[in-house]
């Protein structure tokens, strides 16, 4: 059963990116709404912001700051990049472009206001609250996902390639150390000790080795979280959302609602004891209570969606021009009370 909720629907159009000495434009687009008992709001914040796509979003401290960059026009041929820093400040986005060579994919961190970006072509870039240092390493795999906590690990693989995956760690001193290599699949995320990708699942344990829970029917899997050790969620597909449970024992395929959208899912978030949250193609946002599917239909975006994480109390969205050659523009979307209209300058960390 899909429950649609309220929504409004705030569409920012012909959006003018300024510089630092400039005043920021933005332009307001209509207002729709839908009732339900719940009275969310779902509201597109911006759409079409140039500097790159939004690929992860981490919340901490009282920010929110996400990454991305412009996505390769060749993959598999040319590096995607230059990367992209975005963040809220003073009520605004504000946007660092060229924070790097390359294409950043994910960003995590331990609460404060440190955190690291992994992206392609070994891109691991470290943020100490202050200023960004490159800890990159020698290797032609795209960093995919990490995780801050110590020990810090970053996952990948190479999928044009080998399609093999690669996992490191970073060390006392700062150092990064190659603790598995030509494994099975890709790995694409790590969410404390669960690491998925490309037909592959694993536990990542206390000594460093991995113990494997391979999805069925050699599922895709692009995003995991866990919320105990018998409660782990994964999403996936390509041709076809694929949303996976597990309790524990066995991995279990939860049913997605097909008003949702029928495309692949590339983000999931959730907490324990609260609802999972899904991203993905053609504007999929959705959320699961344990019984059944709520979303927008239409959605309120057909623009392509990569991740979603929560941001003091309300749940985000991130992703753009994803299926595009050089996708350049991004665009973000938010459950909350209102729509808002942020205005869009550069600035730097």
């Amino acid at each position: 059963m899909t429950r649609t909720p309220t929504m409004v629907l705030a569409l920012a159009a012909g959006l003018v990116a300024c510089g630092d000495d400039a005043p920021a434009e933005t332009d307001s687009g209509t207002e729709t709404s839908t009732e339900t008992g719940d009275e969310a709001f779902v509201s597109v914040v911006q759409e079409s912001i140039e500097g790159g796509v939004v690929l992860s979003g981490y919340s901490h401290s009282g920010r929110m700051t996400m990454v991305g960059g412009r996505l390769s026009s060749a993959p598999g041929v040319d590096p995607g990049g230059p990367g992209t820093v975005y963040w809220l400040e003073d009520g605004q986005l504000c946007r660092q472009r060229n924070v790097s060579d390359q294409t950043l994919w994910w960003i995590d961190g331990t609460g404060d206001d440190a955190w690291f970006a992994v992206g392609e072509a070994g891109t691991i870039l470290r943020y100490d609250g202050e200023s960004v240092h490159d800890e990159s390493v020698e290797t032609d795999a795209i960093f995919y996902g990490m995780r801050a906590s110590e020990p810090s690990i970053v996952v990948g693989g190479d999928p044009f390639g080998t399609q093999q995956g690669e996992i490191w760690q970073r060390e006392e001193d700062g150092s990064w150390t190659r603790i598995h290599e030509e494994l099975a699949g890709v790995a694409f995320k790590i969410h404390e000790d669960w690491i998925v990708g490309t037909g592959v699942a694993w536990q990542l344990m206390p000594d460093g080795s991995l113990e494997e829970h391979f999805p069925p029917n050699n599922a895709r899997l692009l995003t995991v979280r866990r919320r105990a050790e018998d409660d782990v969620w994964a999403v996936g597909g390509s041709a076809a959302p694929i949303v996976l449970h597990w309790d524990g024992t066995a991995w279990e395929e939860v049913a997605y609602a097909a008003a949702c959208g029928n495309g692949g899912l590339n983000g999931v978030w959730t907490e324990p004891g609260g609802d999972v949250w899904v991203a993905g193609f053609f504007g999929a946002m959705a959320r699961y209570d344990g019984t059944q599917w709520d979303c927008n239909t239409p959605p309120v975006t057909f623009e392509h969606l990569h991740a979603t994480w929560r941001h003091e109390g309300q749940q985000w969205w991130g992703g753009g021009a994803l299926l595009s050659a050089g996708g350049e523009t991004a665009v973000l979307g938010r459950l909350g009370a209102a729509p808002l209209d942020l205005p869009v300058v550069d600035c730097e960390l």
